[in-house]
């Protein structure tokens, strides 16, 4: 099949085809998901796909598989209702762009995320998390958008600003419940191992603070 991208809506628990496998040419994979999504093991040999983005409205479980896609470069995972990201992320090592905007249940991230050797965009604004580890120091990041302060780019972006209005109005979802308790107490997320004289002083200024505490 010619396809190259491909957006798929799941209203149950569903597995995605092993027809998938056929698709050689698919490069972009998007998935809305209202409730778990299984991968058939025969995703993981489509190593055409590079951009894969999963909205996970209902569930806080990440398909294993997607760790097992190592030509990936970007992984868009906004909106989802997951509370952690595997170690495994480090089987990633093509991704350059990891987007975990609005996960508001994401209290932390494993330091394998930050020795990806290229990954250089990490979003994790309106999250949970208030750690983060000592090891973005070594990183190769050169966009890190955190403590509810989103790039703006997001939100020129009129697919990322459609999205949010369509999955942030959806009461019987699990995410949808979850927005709107996050606009009533309008929690304030804060990183609170980073100064904040030295977050206003921007990525370069993190990376030597932790560099200088090891």
């Amino acid at each position: 099949m010619q396809i190259e991208t491909l957006t798929l809506r799941l209203e149950e628990s569903e597995i995605i085809p092993d027809g998938i496998y056929f698709m050689k040419n698919l490069q972009n994979l998007t998935i809305e998901a209202y409730g778990e999504v299984y991968f058939p093991k025969t995703i993981t040999w489509v190593d055409s796909i590079v951009s894969l983005t999963i909205h996970l409205l209902n569930t806080d479980k990440l398909p294993e598989e997607i760790f097992e896609m190592p030509q990936l470069e970007e992984l868009n995972l906004t909106f989802s209702m997951i509370q952690e990201i595997p170690e495994a992320i480090f089987n990633l090592q093509s991704l350059h762009t990891l987007n975990l905007t609005y996960c508001l249940h994401l209290t932390q991230l494993p330091y394998e995320v930050f020795s990806l050797p290229l990954l250089y965009h990490l979003y994790i604004a309106f999250t949970a998390i208030e750690e983060i580890s000592s090891s973005i120091g070594f990183s190769h990041l050169k966009n890190f958008s955190f403590d509810s302060q989103v790039d703006p780019s997001l939100f020129t972006n009129f697919i990322f600003g459609q999205k949010m209005l369509k999955f942030s109005g959806e009461p019987d979802t699990l995410f949808g419940k979850a927005f709107q308790e996050h606009l009533r107490l309008r929690p304030s997320q804060k990183i609170r191992n980073i100064p904040e004289s030295v977050k206003k002083a921007g990525l370069e200024a993190i990376k030597n603070h932790f560099r200088y505490q090891s």
